[in-house]
């Protein structure tokens, strides 16, 4: 995290988290299917995967406004 405070510090003003939210997602899924392995409903699987692409989304933003 001090790499990137640094770059943006150094006038670096875009970067991409694209493949960080992706993997979220991906771990999310599979967290919610570890947790409810009979569930089929996409509806109630999904919120894992939201929860945790949030909760990097979060994280970076607070990060960004830091610099």
């Amino acid at each position: 995290m001090k790499d990137l405070q640094k770059a943006i510090a150094a006038g670096i003003n875009v970067i991409h988290i694209n493949t960080e939210l992706r993997v979220a997602r991906r771990r999310g899924l599979e967290d919610g299917l570890a947790k409810r392995p009979h569930q089929v409903v996409p509806y109630k699987i999904l919120p894992f995967a939201f929860e945790s692409v949030k909760q990097v989304a979060l994280s970076r933003l607070r990060l960004f406004n830091k610099c």
